[in-house]
C-alpha cells in the first residue's frame, strides 16, 4: 500500500486509524482470533501501533502523528503488511472492508475489557453485532506538545462545522461495505446504516462554538446511554484525548489511493476551516449549517446509493449527479488544498474513483466476475508491501527550469485527435468541469505520464479514461513537444475514423465535442492549449492538406 506523491508540507498534522477484520485464510470467514494477531505483530513504533477492538474479530492499526499525507499513508502502508504477515503465520488473513464479507455474527466474541463492561450492559445485543470497520482520520489544530485541555475548542468546532455538511459526500466517496456475512445488503455502505442503531453515532448536531458543542455532548451523556464524552462517536467529533478533530465517516479502504484521497480531502477541509476561522470567526463562509434531519437523510441516501445515483448538494439542499457534488466538495476544500499542495492529487483521485468506482462498486464488480473469492481478493490485505512504483507514479508536482510548477513527475501528454468532418478536419475537445484546474475551459484529454509509459500510451490512456475513446482505432501521426527543460508536455497528434465517437466518461469534463479545426480558436481554451494553439493549428493544417 503506497500513497500518491505530493508536495504538501504545510497544514494540519495527521493520524490514521484503520480497523481490519480477521478471517480464516482458507475460507474468508470472520473469526475471533485478533489477540493472537496483535501479539504476533512486530511493528516499528515510529510507524505506529496495533490495538484490539470491541469485538475480537478485529484489529486496529494506529499511525504515529504525521506531517503530511504521504507520510501518514506510508506509515499505514508499513503497518498493514506487518499485521497481515502475523495473521498469515497463523492461517489467518485480514480484510479491509466496512463490513465482514463472510461468517456468522453469533460465532464472534467480545473483548473482556473494563472499558466496555458498562457498554455491554447498556447496549445488550448490539455489542456482539458490532462487526464494522472504519477509517478514522485525526487532524491536529495545535502545535507540538499542546495538551488537549489547552487547545482552543472554538477552532476545533470550526473544523467540525466545516466538515459536517460534507459527511454524506465523503461517505459516498469511501463506501466499501455492500456485503454483510454472505448477503448483498443493497447498500453501498451498510456499515453506516448498521452503525446508526447506536444513539451516539451519526452526524453531530449543528453548533457554532465550543460552548454549544460541549453543551450538546453533555446533554447526550446526561441521558445515561454512555458514561462520558469519550463514548460519543459522531462522524466528526472533538477527540477527548488528543488536540485533534476526528473524522470517522469513512468505511475502511481496501485501496491505498482511496485512503490517500480521503485523507487529502479531510485535511483540505480542515485547512480551509482554519483559514476561514482566522479571517471571519464563527461567520466563516465555509460553515454551512445544514439541519440535522436533512443531513441524516442525506447520509442515508449516500449509504444506500454511494456514487451510483445522485447525492444531496449541501449548498442547494437538493440532489445532483454524484460527480457534480464531488466537484462541489473539492471546491469547498480548495482553499485548504491549495495551501497544503494537495489540490491536483485530489482532482486526479476524484477522476480515478469516478472512472474505476469506489470500494463498493469494485466489490460488486468482483462478485459478478468471480463470486465470493473475487470479492475477498479485492479486500484482502497483502502480507507484504506491494511494489507499485510504476502505478500512478507520474502523479506529483515538479518545478521546471523556468521556475513554474507543472503536474507530472515524468512529464505529461495529451491526445490531439482528428477525424474527417463536413468542413475538413475536426478536433476532439472536452469542456473541463468547473471544479477542476482551469475549469470552464476547453482542452484536450491528457495528464501525467507514468514512468513505464511512452507519451503515446499516456495520451491514449487519458483519452480512454476521460472520453471513452476507442484508441484501438486511432493512428498516431506526429508528436509536438513543449520543452521546459526538466519537464515537458507532449501533444500526440493522431487520426480517428470519420464516425469515431467520444463521450463524457468521468466527472472531470462537463461536455465533449468534435470542433472544426478553424473553429477551435473561437472557444475559451485552457491557457496552456491557447498559448500553443497557433503552432498546433499550423502543424495539423499541413498534415490535413
Amino acid at each position: 500500500m503506497s500513497g500518491q506523491s505530493s508536495t504538501s508540507t504545510s497544514g494540519p498534522t495527521l493520524g490514521v486509524e484503520e480497523e481490519l477484520h480477521v478471517v480464516d485464510a482458507g475460507t474468508g470467514r470472520l473469526c475471533s482470533r485478533a489477540p493472537e494477531v496483535q501479539a504476533a505483530s512486530v511493528v516499528d513504533a515510529a510507524d505506529g501501533t496495533v490495538v484490539l477492538e470491541l469485538t475480537l474479530s478485529q484489529v486496529e492499526t494506529v499511525t504515529a502523528v504525521s506531517t503530511d499525507v504521504d507520510q501518514v499513508i506510508e506509515r499505514a502502508a508499513r503497518l498493514r503488511p506487518a499485521v497481515a504477515g502475523a495473521a498469515a503465520g497463523r492461517g489467518l488473513a485480514l480484510v479491509a472492508a466496512g463490513t465482514p464479507v463472510l461468517g456468522e455474527a453469533g460465532e464472534q466474541q467480545v473483548a473482556d475489557d473494563e472499558r466496555y463492561a458498562a457498554l455491554r450492559q447498556r447496549a445488550a445485543g448490539l455489542v456482539p453485532q458490532q462487526l464494522i470497520a472504519g477509517m478514522h482520520v485525526h487532524v491536529g489544530v495545535a502545535g507540538p506538545g499542546v495538551d488537549v485541555a489547552d487547545v482552543d475548542d472554538d477552532v476545533r468546532v470550526a473544523v467540525a462545522d466545516t466538515v459536517r455538511p460534507w459527511l454524506p459526500t465523503m461517505l459516498a466517496l469511501t463506501a466499501n461495505s455492500p456485503y454483510w456475512l454472505g448477503e448483498d445488503t443493497g447498500f453501498a455502505s451498510y456499515r453506516q446504516v448498521h452503525w446508526q442503531r447506536w444513539p451516539v453515532a451519526g452526524p453531530p448536531p449543528p453548533t457554532q462554538d465550543a460552548a454549544q458543542w460541549h453543551r450538546s455532548v453533555a446533554e447526550l451523556v446526561a441521558t445515561g446511554v454512555v458514561d462520558d464524552a469519550s463514548y460519543v462517536y459522531w462522524d466528526v467529533r472533538l477527540a477527548t484525548r488528543f488536540p485533534t478533530v476526528e473524522v470517522r465517516v469513512a468505511d475502511v479502504q481496501a485501496d491505498a489511493e482511496d485512503a490517500a484521497l480521503y485523507t487529502r480531502v479531510v485535511r483540505g477541509l480542515a485547512a480551509t476551516a482554519l483559514i476561514d476561522h482566522a479571517a471571519h470567526g464563527v461567520d466563516a463562509p465555509s460553515r454551512l449549517q445544514v439541519p440535522q434531519h436533512a443531513l441524516r437523510a442525506a447520509m442515508w441516501r449516500a449509504a444506500r446509493y454511494g456514487l451510483d445515483g445522485e447525492l444531496v448538494d449541501p449548498h442547494l439542499r437538493g440532489t445532483r449527479p454524484a460527480a457534480a457534488v464531488l466537484g462541489a466538495l473539492v471546491d469547498a476544500a480548495r482553499p485548504g488544498l491549495e495551501v497544503t499542495g494537495d489540490l491536483q492529487p485530489v482532482l486526479e483521485g476524484v477522476r480515478r474513483v469516478l472512472t474505476d468506482g469506489n470500494g463498493a462498486q469494485r466489490q460488486r464488480a468482483a462478485f459478478t466476475r468471480a463470486g465470493w473469492p473475487g470479492v475477498l481478493d479485492v479486500v484482502r490485505v497483502a502480507d507484504h508491501q506491494p511494489h507499485r512504483e510504476t502505478v500512478n507514479d507520474g502523479n506529483g508536482w515538479v518545478e521546471c527550469d523556468c521556475g513554474h510548477r507543472h503536474w507530472g513527475r515524468h512529464g505529461a501528454a495529451g491526445l490531439l485527435l482528428l477525424r474527417p468532418g463536413d468542413r475538413g478536419a475536426e478536433v476532439l475537445l472536452q469542456l473541463r468541469s468547473s471544479w477542476t484546474h482551469q475549469g470552464g475551459t476547453w482542452g484536450l484529454p491528457g495528464g501525467a505520464r507514468d514512468s513505464h509509459e511512452t507519451t503515446s500510451q499516456a495520451a491514449r490512456r487519458e483519452a480512454r479514461e476521460e472520453n471513452d475513446v476507442d484508441t484501438a482505432a486511432v493512428v498516431d501521426v506526429v508528436e509536438h513537444r513543449v520543452d521546459h527543460g526538466s519537464w515537458s508536455y507532449t501533444y500526440v497528434v493522431a487520426r480517428a475514423p470519420a464516425r469515431a465517437g467520444a463521450r463524457v466518461a468521468n466527472g472531470e469534463s462537463d461536455a465533449v465535442g468534435w470542433v472544426a479545426l478553424d473553429d477551435v480558436a473561437t472557444r475559451e481554451l485552457h491557457p496552456a492549449l491557447a498559448a500553443e494553439w497557433s503552432r498546433l493549428h499550423d502543424l495539423v493544417r499541413d498534415l490535413s492538406a
